[in-house]
C-alpha cells in the first residue's frame, strides 16, 4: 500500500498532524499527618496543581491523616510501589544514615533561614542517597521550630531529668539520654495515648506537632526553644517517575519547586498560627531561659561531634559549607 501524506497525518507520524491520546497517569500520594497539617495541605496543593497544569493528564489522589498508610510504613510502601508519592520523615527513619539526621541536631539551625540554607547545602547528597533507595526527591516540607511540651515550666535541662521524653528520631533519643530522661519512642499518631498512659511526660517537637496531637490535653507549657527545624521529604518512586514521559516529569518537578518555595516562605506564618492555636487552648508559651539555651547548646555540641565521627570527611565538608554561608 502506498504511503501518502494523508495516511501519515492520520497515524500521527507527520509533524503537526493529530497525535494519539496518551494514557492518563493516575497515582496515589500518602501522608500520615492530619489533614489540617500544613504539610498535608502542601501535598494537596501539589496534587491539585499537577492535575490542573497537566489538563487532567496526571491525576494524583492524595491521602492524609494516615488513612492509607501509617508514618512508619510509607517509605517501604513507596519503594514497593504501593503508592507513587510519599511524605517521609527522613530523620525518623534514617536507618543510621547521618546525612538524614543533620537537620535535627540541636542548635545547629535555629531560624527558618538557617534551616533553608542547611537544606540547600545537603540537598545533592541526600538526593543521591534517596536515589540509591529507589526514591526521587520532589520537594522538602519544613516543620516549625522544635520546642518542649510539658506539664511544668522548664528553665534548664535539669528540669528534664527523670522524665519520659517522647522521641521518634535517633537524635531525639540521644537528646533525651544526655538530658537524663528516659526515651519514649512514640509514632505521631500515638502521642495522645502515650501521654494518657504515662508512657511519655515531655515532648521535644514543633508547635505544628503540638496542634496535630492536641497537646493542650496533656501539656500546660510550650517552651519556644526552636532548637532545630527538621523537614520531611516528599518523594516519588523512581521507577514510576522514570516511566513518565519527559514532559510529565518536567511538569511534576516544576510544580514541586513552587510547592517547596511556598513551604519555606510560609514557615514563619505556619509557626505563628500553630502557636496561636496552642495559646488559644490555654497553654502557656514561654521563651527559653538563657540557662536552657546554654544547656541545649552543650548537648548540641556533643551530638554534632558524634555526627561528624559517623559522617566522616564528606559530612565535615557539608558542615563547613553550611557554616561558611
Amino acid at each position: 500500500m502506498a504511503i501518502t501524506r494523508r495516511g501519515l497525518a492520520a497515524s500521527g507520524l507527520l509533524l503537526g498532524g493529530p497525535r494519539p491520546a496518551r494514557a492518563r497517569t493516575q497515582w496515589r500520594a500518602a501522608s500520615a499527618w492530619p489533614v489540617a497539617n500544613p504539610m498535608v495541605q502542601l501535598l494537596r496543593r501539589f496534587c491539585e496543581e499537577v492535575d490542573e497544569a497537566s489538563g487532567g493528564a496526571v491525576q494524583i489522589q492524595w491521602h492524609g491523616g494516615g488513612d492509607l498508610l501509617k508514618s512508619r510504613d510509607i517509605r517501604q510502601a513507596l519503594q514497593q510501589g504501593a503508592v507513587q508519592i510519599g511524605d517521609i520523615s527522613l530523620a525518623a527513619h534514617s536507618q543510621g544514615n547521618p546525612l538524614l539526621e543533620l537537620d535535627t541536631v540541636p542548635m545547629l539551625a535555629r531560624t527558618p533561614d538557617e534551616a533553608r540554607r542547611l537544606a540547600a547545602v545537603t540537598r545533592a547528597a541526600i538526593e543521591q542517597q534517596l536515589q540509591r533507595e529507589g526514591l526521587t526527591l520532589l520537594y522538602w516540607a519544613p516543620w516549625s521550630g522544635a520546642g518542649l511540651f510539658s506539664r511544668f515550666a522548664i528553665d534548664s535541662v535539669g528540669s528534664l531529668r527523670g522524665t519520659r521524653m517522647r522521641s521518634m528520631t535517633p537524635v531525639g533519643a540521644r537528646v533525651a539520654g544526655l538530658a537524663g530522661a528516659t526515651v519514649a519512642q512514640v509514632e505521631p499518631e500515638d502521642v495522645p495515648r502515650a501521654f494518657a498512659t504515662r508512657q511519655a511526660s515531655v515532648m521535644l517537637a514543633s508547635a505544628i506537632t503540638g496542634v496535630d496531637s492536641e497537646a493542650w490535653q496533656f501539656a500546660s507549657y510550650f517552651t519556644t526553644l526552636s532548637s532545630s527545624f527538621s523537614k520531611n521529604a516528599v518523594c516519588a518512586q523512581s521507577r514510576a517517575m522514570d516511566a513518565l514521559p519527559a514532559p510529565r516529569r518536567a511538569l511534576l518537578r516544576e510544580v514541586a519547586g513552587r510547592c517547596e518555595a511556598a513551604g519555606w516562605d510560609g514557615l514563619q506564618a505556619a509557626q505563628a498560627a500553630a502557636q496561636q492555636v496552642l495559646s488559644g487552648h490555654g497553654m502557656t508559651l514561654n521563651p527559653p531561659s538563657p540557662k536552657l539555651v546554654e544547656d541545649f547548646e552543650r548537648i548540641g555540641t556533643i551530638i554534632l561531634g558524634e555526627w561528624i565521627e559517623r559522617a566522616g570527611a564528606p559530612g565535615q565538608r557539608l558542615l563547613d559549607a553550611y557554616r561558611e554561608g
